[in-house]
């Protein structure tokens, strides 16, 4: 028979929530080792879910400050990175992108890196 654990499922999803999903700041929230973390987000549903869940709460806060620089920032360079960042990562599905996975007849997957040279921009 194993021991008992040591966090209840609700205490790690929680210090996984107050951290951002980030496992080392919740195994230091804790007081434990960020293995005890990761072993909880592999054995509990609930932790996972909560895990994920303050994982796509950063991701949405992050995409949120890029379209504020895409949108707002004085230097157009920066607007034009930002735009450049957000196409080559969220718009592969229309084409956009610095890589393409793509499946042979034998269903393999072979990725092709593709190099876009901008008219603007040396080599």
């Amino acid at each position: 028979m194993g021991r008992a654990e040591k966090y209840k499922p609700k205490q790690v999803a929680a210090a996984l929530e107050a951290a951002g999903g980030l496992i080392n700041l919740a195994a230091e929230k804790l007081g434990c080792d960020w293995h005890t973390i990761e072993r909880y987000v592999k054995k509990y549903e609930d932790v996972a879910a909560a895990y994920d869940a303050a994982n796509e709460l950063q991701l949405d806060l992050s995409e949120g400050m890029l379209f504020r620089l895409r949108d707002e920032a004085e230097s157009e360079t920066v607007r034009i990175r930002a735009a450049e960042f957000h196409l080559n990562k969220k718009g592969r599905r229309r084409g956009y992108g610095d890589r393409m996975d793509v499946t042979s007849a034998d269903e393999k997957f072979e990725t092709f890196i593709v190099t876009i040279n901008h008219p603007d921009k040396p080599d």
